[in-house]
């Protein structure tokens, strides 16, 4: 039997083994959000001094125009960065928005996990942590402070304050604070840091952000000074804004049993109905009192009295409940197709733009808008693979493009259908507005696949690719329209003189007048525009381009001569037989119908010959409208002809042996004889 003691000595009846127990300390501290963030700055964007100093440069952009749109002023942006040795740059942001007050300027940058997102609300910023973790990056590559210049709207002072962050401790530390009476009406905010970053390969991606940020903003002035010295202006295209977004309770199926509880920690209410109708969004009294009958509640319980087990119970239950209405979206502020198509036509030139907003939707309890757009020709560039521009809450994303929901859309779509192929200049445009944009990281630099969205971005493409697809195909009909006048005029003036020396004419008759018609007809096909078509399409199912073709007429102007001959019976009008000498064109017969093909020209061997005639002028015949072949109705017999005979005149008859009656016209493969 082994008895061990306290000292650490086993016995047994046989031996004795005597060993130390080793004792292991285990150090446990706390740390703050700030030095989370130091040890993992990666997380935030901030892995490397390429993607730091486009990160910062972004983060304060972005706060800037938050800063300018919650006081509805058109925001104005100025970025300077500079280089101050090896490695190492200056960056300073100014815009003419609203401000920070005096007792928040401290906090705002030199806390983390301090500021004004936290709020139900739709934003660029999101975690309250972008700016500051660029500040952050600066102390500790450059161990240089911040400085801040404020001028609140409302106050009559300037503050000048220059501080740095306590890391360990996530505060500010003031180094110096300073105030000076205002002049004048500005307002806004300048910051200036030192940074370590690498301008040389970050130079292409911080372009590429405020090209990209002028697109989506085309109401905001930008202005960009590069360490080169080199200035980038962005004027403002339209004077106009958005809607301002407001601020929502929460929807019951966005919430968690940990909001639950702080709200119940909060209320002022005392029985449940009041409860769900004060604090949760779109919640009335009958909604509430149908609710708390199906979750088993009672509606006069006070909400306080809630047990940990059935404030469960209450969560799960409003998250499979049915009856609730969906989040309003009047909460949110999208850009509008107007000023995204403003933005796109101002940085990109392309001869073709459509933009489509999509109806308000919610996942999750929260509401989004997606707006899609596209764009193809002018200054969009040929690529291999569609380019597409991703923005979310008005912010460019440049990164992880491929994990994005808006790729993976693209990817599964069938562009063949679309008359899109690879090369071509086409961008797709994709801004999705929300009050919690589902971002897989805080970096912020692509959006989850979430089923809703997921849904309303391919119904947004599919629209755009319908509406390119008609621009397409009238661009290519317009081409081959041009093509065949270039054929018209090297050839109609012979076919004409020929015509006329047939027909014993005393002069060519004005063949310019069908040609100016044409050119006509022509001008109109190139300059109109493409007519939205409303068109229903299952997700499942794409539709095929064949179910999309519709029903035309076509408008055919056949060249004919006619002439008035003397002697005839009654002095009818002959009329020439459509043959090689025909002319037709295809042109638009109603707005918003494809041009379909006109008639066919008459078979080889129908012709027609004038018996005798002596015509004593010579005109155009007027165009004519004629159905298409879809109606069933043909110009001409197809096939050989079979002793079919051209109209000669009124009255005219064929006989057994296939010759015409008394002077007529007669056609034999092809060859026109004159009989009598």
């Amino acid at each position: 039997m082994n008895v061990m003691n306290a000292a650490g000595t086993v016995k047994n009846d046989s031996c004795l083994w005597v060993f130390e127990m080793a004792v292991v300390e285990v150090k446990y501290e706390a740390i703050s959000p700030a030095d989370f963030f130091y040890r993992n700055r990666d997380i935030a964007g901030f892995d490397n001094p390429t993607r730091a100093i486009y990160t910062a440069v972004r983060e304060l952009v972005e706060n800037s125009l938050d800063s300018c749109e919650d006081g509805r002023i058109l925001p104005e942006v100025t970025v300077i960065v500079e280089e101050e040795g090896e490695n190492t740059y200056r960056i300073t942001v100014m815009d003419n928005g609203i401000g920070v007050p005096r007792d928040n300027i401290q906090s705002c940058f030199g806390q983390i996990l301090y500021g004004s997102k936290y709020t139900h609300r739709q934003a660029r910023g999101r975690f309250g942590l972008g700016g500051k973790m660029a500040f952050l990056y600066g102390q500790i590559t450059t161990h240089k402070p911040l400085h801040v210049v404020s001028a609140a709207m409302g106050d009559d002072w300037v503050y000048d304050v220059t501080l740095r962050m306590d890391i360990r401790n996530n505060k500010p530390e003031l180094l110096e604070w300073t105030r000076r009476k205002k002049k004048g009406r500005w307002h806004g905010l300048a910051v200036e840091f030192y940074i370590e970053g690498d301008w040389s390969r970050a130079k292409r991606y911080i372009m590429e952000y405020i090209k990209q940020t002028a697109l989506i903003t085309p109401y905001a002035t930008i202005t960009f000074i590069d360490p080169d010295g080199v200035l980038h202006f962005f004027p403002r295209s339209v004077e106009s804004m958005p809607p301002p977004p407001t601020e929502v309770l929460p929807h019951p199926r966005g919430v968690d049993v940990e909001q639950v509880r702080r709200i119940i920690s909060e209320t002022k209410t005392r029985d449940m109905v009041s409860f769900l109708r004060t604090h949760f969004h779109r919640v009335g009294k009958r909604t509430a009192e149908k609710f708390l009958k199906e979750a088993g509640i009672s509606k006069d319980k006070d909400p306080k009295e809630l047990k940990p087990d059935e404030i469960v119970r209450f969560v799960r239950k409003m998250k499979t409940y049915e009856g609730f209405l969906p989040p309003d979206a009047k909460c949110l502020s999208p850009l509008g197709a107007e000023l995204l198509e403003a933005g796109i036509r101002k940085e990109l030139n392309p001869d073709f733009v459509k933009v489509v907003q999509r109806p308000p939707s919610s996942y999750g309890g929260h509401p989004f808008i997606v707006e899609v757009g596209i764009a193809y020709g002018g200054g969009v560039p040929r690529s291999e693979d569609i380019i597409l521009y991703r923005f979310a809450n008005k912010i460019p994303l440049l990164f992880d493009e491929y994990k994005d929901v808006s790729a993976k859309v693209i990817r599964s779509i069938k562009w063949s259908r679309y008359k899109i192929k690879p090369g071509m200049p086409i961008a797709i445009f994709v801004h999705l507005v929300s009050t919690n944009i589902p971002f897989k990281t805080a970096g912020k630099e692509f959006i989850a696949d979430r089923p809703e969205i997921e849904t309303e971005i391919r119904r947004g493409i599919l629209e755009c690719a319908r509406a390119l697809m008609h621009y397409l195909q009238k661009k290519e009909r317009a081409a081959r329209e041009k093509q065949r006048l270039s054929i018209y005029e090297k050839f109609l003036p012979l076919i004409v003189r020929d015509i006329a020396v047939l027909a014993n004419a005393e002069e060519i008759p004005d063949y310019t007048i069908l040609l100016k018609k044409y050119r006509k007809e022509l001008g109109k096909l190139e300059e109109e525009e493409v007519e939205e078509e409303e068109m229903e399409e299952e997700l499942e199912e794409e539709t095929p381009l064949e179910e999309l073709e519709e029903e035309g007429v076509a408008v055919s102007m056949d060249l004919a001569v006619e002439g008035l001959a003397e002697g005839s019976a009654g002095g009818e009008v002959v009329e020439a037989v459509e043959g090689e000498a025909a002319f037709s064109m295809e042109a638009e017969a109603a707005p918003g119908e494809p041009i379909v093909p006109g008639g066919e020209a008459a078979s080889e061997g129908e012709a027609g010959s004038v018996g005798n005639p002596v015509p004593t002028t010579l005109k155009v015949r007027k165009p004519v409208v004629k159905p298409s072949k879809k109606e069933g109705v043909k110009r001409a017999a197809k096939g050989k002809s079979k002793g079919k005979r051209a109209r000669a005149g009124k009255g005219e008859k064929r006989g057994k042996s296939g010759k015409p009656s008394k002077g007529g016209k007669e056609a034999k493969e092809g060859r026109v004889s004159a009989k009598g």
